[in-house]
């Protein structure tokens, strides 16, 4: 109890002691947050004093630096200022000059300073509101015009003087051209032109008496005179990257080719075709001269010789840079090391480069090299493209008496000595062919084109006809003879060779043509006609090759197979045919191309056995033994046929095995008759269910099989029956299968 007393006593002191602190401590909380308080108002007075002095020190940084700027501005325009100021002096200068020179003709430094004064001019157009720069700029624009006019004064003079007296001034002048502009240089080309052909328009002019067709090679002789004198008299004035002399030919091929359009519409009705061709050739030669002398890298069909004498001429250059560099060179170079020839070649090369552009240089100042454009130079010829059709109908005659002679040569045999299997008439057919594709493409590339494609496509049709003309009639009952077998073979070889030649220029002619125009060129009608013939011809060979079986399997036939006891060697016929093969199939495997001795020997796999199978059916009746025996002889004539493709093949090296496609082909025709054989030789009471397992025959074969077999008719028609009814279910499992 005591203890209990106690204990709230002391608890009563300490709840005191806590009211009593806890008194104290919100007094002195209190004014800790007032202190604070104070303490935050005075940070906000110190950051507004200093807010205060950054903006005063800004202000004084702006103050200074609007001073520097404005300072700087002022140097800066003072430093253009001086700079345009020294110009427009140069300008001034250059402008007085420029007049003295000018007036004085000293086209040369004239040239210099036109250039620097249309430099310096560029950087005044800023100022063009200003009227001093205004009067300046007027100012040159006129001194322009009057050097123009003065130029051209002097060239009206200058231009008929002798070489010595003009050449100087004039060449002098051209540089001043160039300086004054394209525009310029334009206009004096095609004064120049003007003047040099108002002879020509004289000479030649409509109603004049050289205005015909049988004049107008007096038209390519007077401009051949016309660049010789250039080149004599004009070609050191104008410079080489005017291209004047080029602009001469372009001139006289527009003005040419619009008067011979005129010349050849007003004798349209009266044409006659040998001038015709005769001016058109001496045109087309002109052009060619052109060609090669303004652009001769763009020449179809540059002749070997003369590559390899440009070559050469090429080699003979360097060879002299090579000697001359030996010569004078201070490094000897040891030409028997690799290093040596590769280093004395490379400089060669580059002081031919050197040379090249030393020639870019004319009086003393670089002439700028410009890309040459692309020129047309066949337009003269262009004009004669309407009334082509009178070539057209010319190259259609002399094929026409070409045929004609060519087929009253053909031989339709071939010498033992030649390297082909063709006949001459097709490869001198074709090389005619190529020979007028050849003229006729300088002539035209368009529509007459075209049209001439259709002569050569008359042509071969022609000669598919003669082809055809001369193979024996496929149905006639023919007697073997090897000569008329040979014959054949070649018409077959001549009718393949045309129809891949004629593809080959299908292709080419294609190719001389447009798009459009291409589409136009075709050769299925002919090919077709080509590939008819190889395919009659195959089939005579094959008539002929059977005229000689014949007796052999009529042989077949004869035998008597019913009496045949026992299954011996290969029955006689079958060693005729092989003799026969021997004799008849050796001129078609040495004469016959790959492609079609294959096609033969397929052929004549496919008829053989069709024709050996009816001729079993022909046969009265065979025995067991004798369907062994005719198996056997089957057998022997598969080994024969397989053979075919090398049966008497010559050469040098021994004949390769027979494809090994065509042996399975060989196997598969076979198997036909093979098939049959094998039905008869089995029992009555297996025969039905051998001929369903070994033979794909008809019911009509199954019955002449068992009619062979010697049955009777009541038997015949009941196994006939029962083959229907076997058949008729196998189709019908077939077909619930499938579904």
């Amino acid at each position: 109890m005591y203890k209990m007393k106690k204990r709230a006593k002391d608890l009563d002191e300490e709840i005191v002691v806590a009211i009593r602190d806890q008194s104290t401590s919100g007094t002195k909380a209190k004014k800790d947050l007032s202190d604070a308080e104070m303490a935050i108002q005075q940070l906000f007075i110190k950051l507004k004093e200093i807010k205060e002095k950054s903006e005063q020190s800004e202000n004084m940084v702006q103050e200074i630096c609007q001073d520097i700027k404005s300072l700087d501005y002022g140097k800066r325009h003072l430093t253009s200022t001086i700079t345009i100021l020294k110009r427009l002096h140069m300008l001034v200068t250059a402008i007085d000059q420029l007049k003295h020179m000018a007036k004085e003709h000293q086209y040369r430094d004239a040239a210099n300073i036109l250039e620097a004064a249309k430099q310096l001019s560029l950087q005044f157009h800023d100022f063009r509101r200003v009227q001093k720069i205004s009067d300046l700029l007027d100012q040159i624009a006129s001194i322009e015009n009057d050097i123009r006019i003065q130029m051209f004064e002097d060239f009206r003079k200058g231009i008929h003087l002798p070489q010595d007296h003009s050449e100087g001034s004039l060449a002098e002048a051209c540089r001043l051209v160039d300086a004054l502009g394209i525009h310029v240089r334009s206009e004096l080309i095609s004064w120049y032109s003007s003047v040099i052909f108002a002879n020509y328009r004289t000479l030649f002019k409509p109603t004049g008496d050289r205005a015909s067709l049988d004049k107008i090679h007096l038209r390519y002789e007077w401009m051949r005179k016309c660049l010789n004198q250039y080149d004599q008299d004009h070609s050191n004035i104008f410079p080489s990257n005017w291209f004047v002399d080029e602009q001469l030919g372009i001139d006289f091929i527009d003005v040419t080719s619009k008067q011979i359009s005129e010349i050849l519409d007003s004798n349209k009705d009266q044409l006659d075709v040998s001038l015709f061709m005769q001016v058109l050739r001496s045109t087309v030669d002109f052009e060619k001269e052109l060609q090669r002398r303004f652009s001769p890298d763009e020449i179809d069909g540059v002749d070997d010789e003369k590559i390899s004498q440009t070559k050469l001429n090429q080699a003979t250059a360097i060879v002299e840079i090579i000697d001359h560099s030996k010569m004078f060179g201070s490094e000897e170079i040891d030409m028997t090391s690799v290093e040596g020839i590769k280093k004395t070649y490379s400089d060669a090369l580059k002081k031919k480069q050197k040379q090249k552009q030393q020639q870019g240089y004319n009086n003393g100042h670089v002439q700028k090299i410009q890309p040459k454009i692309p020129r047309k130079w066949n337009g003269i010829s262009e004009s004669f493209e309407p009334y082509m059709d009178l070539y057209v109908r010319q190259e259609d005659k002399n094929m026409h008496d070409f045929f004609v002679s060519l087929m009253e040569q053909e031989t339709w045999t071939i010498s033992d000595v030649a390297h082909t299997k063709v006949l001459q008439s097709a490869s001198n057919l074709f090389f005619y062919i190529k020979k007028i594709l050849k003229r006729s493409r300088s002539y035209t590339r368009g529509q007459k084109l075209v049209a001439l494609h259709g002569v050569f496509k008359n042509g071969l049709i022609k000669y598919s006809a003669q082809l055809d003309a001369h193979l024996p009639p496929v149905n006639a009952q023919p007697q073997y003879n090897s000569d008329e077998q040979q014959r054949i073979c070649y018409i077959v070889n001549t009718a393949e060779y045309c129809y891949e030649t004629s593809q080959q220029l299908c292709e080419s002619i294609q190719k001389l043509v447009s798009a459009e125009l291409a589409a136009q060129i075709t050769v299925v009608t002919e090919q077709d006609a080509l590939h008819s013939v190889s395919t009659k011809g195959i089939k005579c060979l094959t008539t002929r090759i059977f005229s000689a079986l014949e007796n052999s399997l009529t042989k077949m036939i004869n035998i008597n197979w019913q009496a045949i006891k026992e299954v011996g060697d290969s029955s006689e016929y079958v060693s005729q045919i092989g003799l026969e093969l021997a004799k008849a199939i050796p001129p078609i495997t040495n004469t016959l191309n790959t492609t079609y001795l294959r096609f033969f020997c397929d052929k004549f796999v496919s008829s053989f056995v069709e024709q050996f199978i009816f001729h079993i059916y022909k046969c009265r009746r065979v025995s067991e033994t004798g369907a062994q025996q005719l198996l056997l002889d089957a057998q022997t004539l598969q080994s024969l046929l397989v053979k075919l493709p090398i049966i008497g093949l010559t050469g040098d090296t021994p004949p390769h095995p027979p494809p090994t496609g065509y042996k399975k082909y060989v196997e598969k025709e076979m198997d036909k008759a093979e098939g049959i054989l094998k039905v008869l030789g089995t029992p009555i009471d297996g025969v039905l269910t051998t001929f369903l397992t070994v033979s794909s025959a008809s019911n009509f074969e199954f019955q002449k099989i068992l009619e062979l077999k010697g049955l009777k008719r009541v038997e015949i028609i009941q196994l006939t029956s029962q083959l229907a009814a076997a058949r008729a279910m196998a189709s019908s499992s077939s077909t619930i299968f499938r579904a």
